[in-house]
C-alpha cells in the first residue's frame, strides 16, 4: 500500500515513483509538481532531457516538439541526436532503425479471436 503525499489516502492503486492519488491529481498544482519532479528524475536518469530541448543549435521538426538540440546531446525522444553539428538518429543513420522489444510469455494483444465471445461486436 502507497499513501498519498498530499492527502494520506493510502492504497494499492498509487504509484510508488509518484507518491500521490488520482484525486489530488486531479484537483492539486502540488500533485502535479510531484508528478512532473518524478518524471524529471526518471528521464535524466535514463540520459533524456527533462523537458523537449529549446536552446540548441540544430532543431529537429520530426515530432510536435521541435527539439532544439545541443551539440552532442539527444532530443526530447532519445532517438534523435545532435551529433557534431549533424542531425542523426540513435543508429547513427536514418537507413537503419531502432529497435527494442521483450519476450512477453503472457500475450498482451488478443489471440483468443477463434473462441472469443466478443470477436462479433467491436467495443467490447
Amino acid at each position: 500500500m502507497t499513501k498519498c503525499k498530499l492527502c494520506g489516502y493510502e492504497s494499492e492503486e498509487i504509484s510508488v515513483s509518484i507518491g500521490v492519488c488520482v484525486n489530488c491529481l486531479r484537483k492539486d498544482d502540488q500533485a502535479l509538481k510531484i508528478a512532473m519532479e518524478s518524471h524529471f528524475k526518471w528521464r535524466e536518469l535514463i540520459g533524456l532531457p527533462p523537458e523537449p530541448p529549446k536552446d540548441g543549435e540544430l532543431q529537429c521538426k520530426i515530432c510536435v516538439n521541435e527539439c532544439k538540440i545541443p551539440r552532442n546531446s539527444p532530443g526530447y525522444c532519445g532517438i534523435i541526436w545532435n551529433k557534431d553539428g549533424r542531425l542523426t538518429t540513435i543508429t547513427g543513420t536514418f537507413d537503419k532503425a531502432y529497435l527494442h522489444w521483450y519476450l512477453d510469455p503472457h500475450p498482451t494483444n488478443c489471440v483468443a479471436e477463434p473462441v472469443c465471445p466478443e470477436r462479433e461486436h467491436y467495443g467490447f
